[in-house]
């Protein structure tokens, strides 16, 4: 097998702690690779962000002023400090078989939360359908 740098996130109840036999042939390949061994351990850590969905029924001539309230949104955010800067837009959230026209995808981690464990949006997307 080649080796290769990579991750994945998963539930930690997934995990399960690997055999000393394993171990010892993860640590025989890096002490065979010691080039490998030093770009593993240099390697930045890029985990790709996780994305939640709304979908809205925003009236076209809506969608500029829309954009210019969501670059003025703060680093951080849950969703209902989203809807509250955004509060006019609200009512434009598509209930189920409602008409959609564009796509809102809140972008985060998963294990970043609220003490109310309420996810923590570091950015948002519009896309127009």
């Amino acid at each position: 097998m080649k080796p290769r740098i990579d991750f994945e996130c998963c539930d930690s109840a997934w995990v399960k702690a690997v055999g000393d036999d394993v171990l010892a042939a993860i640590r025989k390949a890096f002490d065979d690779d010691p080039k490998y061994k030093e770009r593993f351990d240099s390697a930045p850590l890029k985990l790709p962000p996780s994305i939640v969905n709304c979908w809205l029924y925003l009236p076209e001539e809506e969608e500029a002023a829309f954009r210019v309230a969501m670059a003025t949104l703060p680093e951080r955010y849950t969703t209902e400090e989203f809807w509250s800067h955004l509060a006019d837009y609200e009512s434009c959230i598509a209930r189920r078989g409602e008409r959609r026209n564009y796509l809102l995808n809140f972008i985060m981690q998963p294990w970043e939360l609220t003490e109310d464990y309420a996810y923590i949006y570091t950015g948002c997307d519009l896309l127009k359908l």
